[in-house]
């Protein structure tokens, strides 16, 4: 018979994520009403012009292609540190760590002679990897259930379909487009993860908070370098460009991520929801 004690605190765990997953979906929504009523986010002009244009080895854009090894580096790293990992959700965590690998012969194929189509493929598995990282957390702090196939597949689907609607939309919205969905994809994790991770228990074997937020912190710097490519290309006196550090620091995101899902102590609860 359980005692009043654990009736007690089982009725506090359940009141907590009923209380969480109202404040996530509340969250998320209004994130996505912010976009929404940003008007279309047109990819900026001259996005494709990127700073490191030396070929090197033969390879054009020598930087910019060949620091995506990292992500496939990271990936592995993680695959092989789940090779005997249990539990309901690492199968989704396997499925994160195959899209980073897939990241870097994606992100080098568009890097190596730059468009729209490149874009799209470069894409894909980023916008993959934010959808499974956001069932992955929701999964472990809030509702299980966020972590079986057909749920996950869905919320990839959705992703990946803001990435080929981004592709799209300059039909629709001249001549830049509209980048919102894919965007989305990105700031929900950024933004609800950080948000919440401590006010959510970590369950037994869970993944620390540290292991949360130090990625996602390397991932705004990465976005930071990003924005900074011409001026570090130009301040390095064309050695270092700022899109090279951005895929070594969203590729050591991935790391940090790896080293996390490797060492849990035992498989996580998914939270208090069944």
């Amino acid at each position: 018979m359980p005692t009043a004690t654990t009736v007690a605190a089982t009725a506090r765990a359940r009141a907590v994520t009923r209380g969480a997953v109202v404040a996530l979906a509340a969250a998320a929504g209004a994130l996505a009403l912010a976009l929404l009523a940003a008007g279309p986010i047109g990819l900026p002009a001259g996005y494709h012009d990127f700073a490191d244009t030396v070929t090197r080895f033969g390879v054009p854009r020598a930087g910019d292609v060949l620091t995506n090894a990292a992500f496939a580096a990271a990936g592995a790293w993680g695959l092989w540190r789940l090779r005997a990992a249990r539990g309901l959700d690492v199968p989704l965590w396997r499925a994160f760590f195959a899209a980073v690998v897939l990241a870097g012969p994606a992100s080098a194929l568009y890097h190596w002679a730059p468009d729209d189509a490149g874009l799209l493929i470069d894409r894909v598995p980023i916008a993959a990897a934010a959808a499974l990282l956001c069932c992955l957390f929701v999964a472990e702090r809030v509702d299980r259930r966020a972590a079986r196939a057909p749920v996950a597949a869905a919320v990839v689907a959705l992703a990946v379909a803001g990435a080929v609607y981004a592709y799209l939309s300059p039909r629709w919205f001249p001549p830049a487009g509209d980048q919102r969905p894919y965007l989305l994809f990105q700031f929900w994790p950024l933004v609800l993860i950080p948000l919440f991770v401590a006010w959510l228990p970590r369950p037994p074997g869970g993944l620390r908070t540290a292991h949360w937020c130090v990625p996602l912190a390397l991932y705004v710097l990465a976005k930071a370098f990003e924005i900074a490519d011409r001026p570090l290309w130009e301040a390095t006196g064309g050695v270092v460009s700022g899109h090279g550090l951005k895929h070594l620091a969203a590729a050591a995101a991935a790391a940090v991520f790896a080293w996390g899902a490797g060492r849990r102590e035992a498989p996580p609860l998914h939270g208090a929801a069944a």
